[in-house]
């Protein structure tokens, strides 16, 4: 496959509010060229919610700016007084977690 002809997939953000509950879904790659999306969709979501789950399933790659926005996500929340969870992805996606040491202070779901 040429360079030209490789497909990069789409990257979006899901929110979904459930009573006190809103879970963010980021889709595709989370890099530098996609972070600002998905911290555009944090910094514009309801900060009405008790509870704050971000969702990593649905990512294929997360790179080093994208390992910093979630930390700063989990750290602004817990100062803002709200519960956050993170739900891990893939081996892909968990291993700069686990290379960085990020494993031991985000809140991972137990799945």
């Amino acid at each position: 496959m040429t360079e030209s002809s490789q497909q990069i997939p789409p990257f979006y953000v899901d929110l979904d509010r459930s009573g006190g509950t809103l879970t963010v879904i980021p889709n595709g790659e989370l890099d530098i060229a996609t972070v600002p999306r998905l911290a555009d969709a944090l910094a514009t979501a309801e900060r009405s919610y008790g509870r704050l789950v971000l969702d990593l399933r649905g990512l294929s790659f997360i790179d080093s700016s994208g390992l910093r926005l979630v930390l700063m996500e989990v750290e602004r929340a817990a100062g803002e007084g709200h519960a956050v969870e993170v739900i891990p992805g893939d081996e892909r996606v968990q291993r700069i977690f686990r290379l960085t040491g990020a494993d031991r202070i985000v809140p991972f779901a137990e799945m």
